[in-house]
């Protein structure tokens, strides 16, 4: 999965919500590469309920 937005990502910040996740920055041309390879998806709420397949990674960090 690739995250991005107009901002710099806080990586600390992230691993602290998604613990299981491995985050690593990607250079520019990883990503060209990758957009070359083919089709691409974009996954947003217009197209697909993104919130709701986040769901269970939120339900992961609620105190049980």
């Amino acid at each position: 999965m690739i995250i991005a937005g107009d901002a710099p990502l806080d990586l600390d910040a992230f691993q602290t919500i998604a613990p299981k996740s491995t985050p690593r920055l990607v250079a520019q041309q990883e990503i060209d590469t990758l957009l070359a390879e083919g089709r691409t998806v974009t996954l947003t709420d217009r197209y697909a309920p993104v919130d709701q397949m986040l769901v269970p990674v939120f339900l992961d960090l609620l105190p049980r």
